[in-house]
């Protein structure tokens, strides 16, 4: 039950300070600064009048963009800047990936890297 309640602080914690890492891709930033001024603005593409579907739209772009926060940060700076369990980072990965299955890949931002993994592109000249 400690962990359900810590996760929200831990998520901003996390956030807050891979905005301000170096390692993290500056097009990444600026998604997160894109989401919270549309969370922010009073205009949305789906009005938070409309029940339900107002504040999906809002959490459906946040789901998005904090997937491709974690897809596209080294596992070491994640684990430098969560506070929480790993148990419960990796539960947030799981969570997401369901969420979003329905996405193309390229919207939800690379896999997780693999650090053993090396990808190069190869070609034989005849």
């Amino acid at each position: 039950m400690k962990q359900v309640i810590s996760f929200l602080p831990n998520l901003f914690k996390l956030v807050g300070g891979l905005m301000g890492d170096r390692r993290v891709p500056f097009f990444e930033k600026l998604l997160v600064v894109g989401l919270l001024g549309y969370v922010l603005f009073p205009l949305d593409l789906v009005p938070d009048l409309i029940p339900l579907a107002g504040q999906l739209d809002d959490l459906l772009l946040a789901a998005i963009v904090i997937q491709r926060l974690l897809n596209r940060a080294e596992p070491e700076t994640l684990s430098q800047y969560w506070n929480g369990s790993p148990v419960v980072l990796e539960w947030l990965r799981k969570f997401l990936d369901k969420l979003l299955f329905f996405l193309p890949a390229g919207v939800k931002g690379s896999p997780p890297r693999d650090p053993d993994v090396i990808d190069v592109d190869w070609r034989i000249k005849e």
